[in-house]
């Protein structure tokens, strides 16, 4: 990617006047996860965070960088932290949600994609993933209703059709399943 490639020089070249800036650690960690570059990426994140541990952004980029490297339980235990630090962050609960299902903790996920919804109730995306909880938990007329609001508010989204689709066909329901 063009793009992510201009923010990593860029990075770089502020790093080599100053090694000790939080934001060009964090702006190259940025791009390097772009390119899926996770554990460079998480090396830079550490970097800024040692360096500016109160800012909230750089843990959350450092969560999603483990879990994208598939270190969960290191995601798990950062996304932990970043909450802690800031409870109304606009997109951890989700993030940590997704997090929890990956480890298959759906009651878990289940209260933080709540949480989430709490925070930014029109969010198609966390009603989706909410959605996956639920169903996977058995509560599937819940879910039902999770998926269709997600698609009222983005009909685009198109994964929450295909799961409400499934869904429907799994209870019997081939009219619905359309």
């Amino acid at each position: 990617n063009g793009e992510a490639l201009i923010r990593e020089a860029v990075a770089r070249e502020r790093l080599q006047t100053n090694p000790d800036n939080w934001l060009s650690h964090n702006l190259l960690g940025v791009s390097l996860r772009m390119q899926n570059r996770n554990p460079e990426a998480i090396n830079h994140f550490l970097k800024a965070q040692t360096l500016n541990p109160n800012y909230d952004t750089i843990l959350y980029n450092l969560a999603n960088a483990y879990q994208a490297d598939g270190q969960l339980n290191t995601a798990s235990a950062t996304y932990k932290k970043l909450i802690a630090q800031s409870p109304q962050h606009p997109k951890a609960h989700n993030n940590y949600g997704v997090n929890l299902q990956s480890l298959g903790k759906h009651v878990q996920a289940k209260q933080h994609f709540q949480r989430q919804l709490d925070l930014s109730p029109k969010n198609s995306r966390t009603l989706f993933n909410l959605a996956i909880s639920l169903r996977v938990l058995g509560s599937t007329s819940e879910a039902r209703g999770a998926l269709k609001t997600a698609i009222k508010l983005d009909p685009n989204l198109h994964a929450a059709t295909l799961e409400l689709a499934d869904l429907e066909r799994t209870k019997g329901n081939y009219a619905d399943a359309k």
